[in-house]
């Protein structure tokens, strides 16, 4: 689902002249979706022109203490527009059902980072995340609050990408 934001983010780079490639890893940070050793690959021109080129592009750009930018662009994590085939098994497939039956039209921006990235990682990191949601909106059902109904096909984008590669 980060492939998207990895290809415009890696053209933007490529604009850039560093002393060797930067490294591009997920953000750690849950309000960011990718880092960059970029200030530490580049000199000081080189990092700022990224900047200002990321920044024109749409992308949200922090800095972390140990040199790192932190990215953050949302709106290039595709998702799908509806669950096709059966339930994926285990976590993933009961938010799915769960969203299925309580519609809304909200999300939550950490949690669509939060799917995005776990789906890069495996289904491991998926169904681990899927948990946590999972008793959050339990809770927010008992109390009577909107579920996050927006993030339906990020999940079932997310279970379909975990899916294709474990097989």
């Amino acid at each position: 689902m980060l492939s998207a934001a990895r290809e415009a983010l890696n053209l933007l780079l490529s604009g850039i002249r560093p002393r060797r490639k930067p490294a591009v890893r997920r953000a750690s940070d849950d309000d960011w979706m990718l880092a960059t050793d970029l200030p530490l690959a580049a000199d000081e021109a080189g990092t700022e022109r990224f900047v200002h080129l990321a920044s024109a592009d749409g992308w949200r750009v922090g800095r972390t203490e140990n040199g790192w930018l932190l990215l953050d662009r949302p709106s290039l994590i595709p998702g799908v527009t509806e669950r096709t085939g059966a339930l994926p098994p285990g976590e993933a497939g009961a938010l799915i059902s769960l969203l299925e039956r309580h519609p809304s039209d909200t999300a939550d921006e950490r949690a669509l980072r939060a799917v995005a990235k776990a789906a890069e990682e495996g289904a491991a990191a998926l169904d681990r995340l899927c948990a946590r949601l999972h008793a959050d909106w339990a809770e927010k059902l008992r109390g009577h609050e909107k579920l996050p109904g927006a993030l339906l096909p990020y999940l079932c984008a997310a279970a379909k990408e975990t899916e294709e590669k474990t097989c």
